[in-house]
């Protein structure tokens, strides 16, 4: 294959991410022009709008304030900062864009970008299609993180306990060739640090990642330098100027958002661009508190943040009163949780109630197997097939599994006047009685 033919494959991708997005737009509008949303109070109408840059802008904006989040809590809890780069091995790359130059003043070899022009294509490139590659580098980047993950949560006794309150954020980011690499910060007990590194290195090596492509920084005065890392991604990639986004070469007139939404399409229906520990509110809950505040009440938590140095995130939660009730359906048992009791006078209460139903744990499984048996008939992502050959075998291990069914939200402001009111039934397995972190951000996503 000519070199003029690889860049015009590569051109023709990038093409068809806009397309996708494009045609995402367009689908969304036309689904929502045909209902109309009739206000009670003032019996006005409208139609709803969809657009890729409202939704990347909401979407960064929510990525920007749990990033700042996590700061603020790891800086209450003295958690110390790890900011890391995963870099993916060569065959994942589909371009050599770099070349290693002896400089014999220093008499070591440096490594220096190639211009766009004078792009070499990798023999070792190991997928049948740069789409391929891409889906595919993000599956192994996700391998990385949870094999990562998990070995400091529960590789050891010894720092078991220790690493219960660890924090994270997460970012995807794209190279000029489209390829992704991650960029990540912890949020620790300081005494945890030397075995974070150690588990790190074990990843390394157990994925056949390369020591190289695979940074690790530990030695922050504060946790402001490692969060700046992160945040400069975060902004980099989630609120970029297209005009001036490098990246796109002679499509440096489209918008920023379009390509990300075409991108996080070609990464697949389960990807997620950032990636973050929870929340004691939840995040569905505040963006539904965030757009129903009042003016003066978004002044007043803005000056709270500034002169706190937190963020409105924060903000909004230390001032929520969250009551929570789990009602065991079969034994009548009722369990309740509340954030905030304290609060005399808080500026929203937020009342959620969940049912918990005990399952047939062979009926469960019988519905995954069959599920795994469609998607192997299909062109799956192998990292679909792996989490879900993965629940399979806790489910199998687990004695008792339970449903969890959100069923009731009401959410209201100061003179107790409703917000949101919401009665519904959605679902979600779990077989432990608490959630884990990441099937709490699914979960809020119901919210």
């Amino acid at each position: 294959m000519s070199q003029e033919i690889i860049f015009d494959t590569f051109y023709e991708l990038q093409e068809s991410l806009f397309t996708i997005a494009r045609e995402k737009e367009e689908r969304y509008n036309n689904y929502y022009h045909n209902m109309t949303i009739t206000n009670r109070a003032t019996q006005s109408s409208y139609n709803m709008d969809y657009s890729n840059y409202q939704y990347f802008s909401d979407f960064g904006n929510i990525a920007l304030q749990k990033v700042l989040y996590n700061k603020v809590v790891a800086k209450s809890s003295d958690l110390v900062s790890t900011f890391f780069t995963i870099t993916l091995p060569s065959k994942y790359h589909y371009f050599i864009t770099t070349q290693k130059i002896y400089n014999h003043q220093s008499k070591k070899y440096e490594t220096k970008p190639l211009e766009f022009e004078d792009w070499r294509v990798n023999h070792k490139y190991g997928f049948n299609s740069m789409e391929e590659g891409i889906q595919e580098g993000y599956q192994a980047l996700s391998l990385f993180w949870r094999t990562f993950y998990n070995k400091i949560k529960t590789g050891s006794r010894r720092y078991k306990q220790l690493a219960k309150n660890m924090r994270y954020d997460l970012i995807s980011e794209f190279h000029k060739t489209l390829q992704i690499h991650t960029h990540g910060i912890l949020y620790s007990h300081p005494d945890l640090l030397p075995y974070i590194q150690e588990c790190f290195a074990d990843t390394i090596k157990e994925l056949g990642f390369n020591k190289q492509g695979c940074d690790i920084k530990q030695n922050f005065n504060n946790n402001d330098g490692a969060t700046q890392y992160i945040l400069k991604y975060t902004t980099k990639f989630l609120n970029s100027d297209a005009n001036k986004e490098e990246h796109f070469y002679e499509m440096e007139f489209k918008s920023h958002a379009d390509f990300m939404v075409g991108w996080k399409s070609l990464l697949g229906k389960y990807s997620r661009i950032h990636k973050s520990s929870n929340t004691k509110l939840g995040i569905g809950i505040y963006k539904k508190i965030y757009h129903n505040m009042s003016k003066e009440q978004k002044d007043i938590l803005l000056a709270h943040a500034i002169e706190n140095n937190t963020c409105l995130l924060y903000e909004i939660e230390q001032q929520t009163y969250k009551h929570t009730t789990i009602t065991n359906k079969e034994t009548g048992e009722i369990k309740t949780n509340t954030l905030n009791e304290e609060l005399k006078e808080p500026m929203f209460k937020v009342v959620v109630k969940k049912d918990k139903e005990h399952i047939d744990k062979s009926e469960l499984l019988k519905n995954l197997y069959h599920q795994k048996s469609i998607y192997e008939q299909r062109d799956t992502p192998t990292q679909i097939l792996i989490e879900l050959q993965e629940r399979i075998e806790k489910i199998n291990n687990s004695n008792n599994i339970y449903t969890y069914s959100l069923t009731h939200l009401v959410i209201q402001n100061t003179n107790d006047s409703e917000i949101y009111n919401k009665e519904w039934f959605s679902s979600y397995f779990n077989e432990d009685l608490e959630y884990e972190e990441e099937d709490m951000e699914r979960i809020s996503q119901f919210l």
